[in-house]
């Protein structure tokens, strides 16, 4: 008996051995599960995507130049026609008898009163002209020894003065020319006129919107010291501007100048 569990004990201990050290392996070691593991969470490279080319904008191409319609004027074509009469005849007068010597490469912006008179007095000069404005201004007088008298009233002077040359309630108080009495500006044509120091050569007046320019030469019949030191007659092309204004529905040229042009 005692044999029997002996042998019994030792068959026992030898199955109990074979079952630890000798049970199959199911599955792969420890270590290669831990890199079959780290091989998974690892990410995967993915190739860098290829660059598409983003297409260059087209080149600019330049607006083809348009010239802008002309601008509608409100004046017919006999009504520009007859203020580019009138400018003429006030350039005319403007240089042929009012104008002072100046500084010619700068030009004329505006008249002085001794200018504006030389204006009135020469009014005369273009009356029996229908296409000059102011005409209708001066009133001629024949008396014996008494020459050629041109009268020209004090409110019509203003009227002239303020139209032109934009200048109120001008007036030149001098007995000479003025008669507070009546009251007139006075002046014997049949004398010699203002001293002309230039005359307007081959004016063109030319009429656009409410401008009206007159181009012309300035000369003068003798010699003029200009700003160089020079002696000349000719100072070279020049231009007149007006504009067309109107109040209290009359119409009228407003003088803006006289400047020389580049040749």
């Amino acid at each position: 008996m005692k044999k029997l569990c002996t042998v019994l004990a030792g068959v026992l201990l030898a199955a109990g051995f074979c079952g630890c050290g000798a049970a199959p392996q199911d599955g792969p070691s420890e270590s290669a599960a831990a890199s079959s593991s780290q091989a998974a969470s690892a990410p995967t490279a993915t190739p860098s995507p290829t660059a598409t080319p983003v297409p260059s904008a087209p080149a600019a191409t330049q607006a083809p130049e348009t010239t802008p319609p002309p601008v509608e004027s409100r004046w017919s074509a006999a009504e520009q026609e007859n203020w580019e009469t009138q400018a003429y005849f006030l350039t005319c007068q403007l240089v042929d008898y009012c104008l002072q010597p100046f500084e010619e490469t700068a030009g004329v912006e505006a008249l002085d009163d001794g200018e504006i008179l030389n204006f009135l007095w020469t009014m005369g000069q273009n009356s029996k002209s229908p296409e000059y404005p102011y005409r209708a201004a001066v009133t001629t007088t024949f008396g014996d020894g008494e020459g050629i008298i041109d009268h020209v009233p004090e409110q019509t002077a203003r009227a002239v003065v303020y139209q032109l040359f934009g200048v109120e309630d001008w007036s030149y108080d001098d007995p000479a020319w003025y008669d507070s009495t009546v009251p007139e500006y006075y002046f014997d044509v049949s004398q010699a006129l203002p001293t002309a120091h230039y005359y307007c050569q081959d004016p063109v007046g030319e009429m656009a919107g409410d401008t009206v320019t007159v181009s012309f030469r300035l000369n003068s019949e003798q010699l003029i010291v200009d700003t160089a030191g020079q002696h000349r007659k000719d100072f070279g092309p020049y231009q007149a501007v007006y504009t067309v204004l109107t109040e209290g529905g009359q119409s009228f040229l407003r003088f803006q100048g006289m400047t020389p042009v580049s040749e």
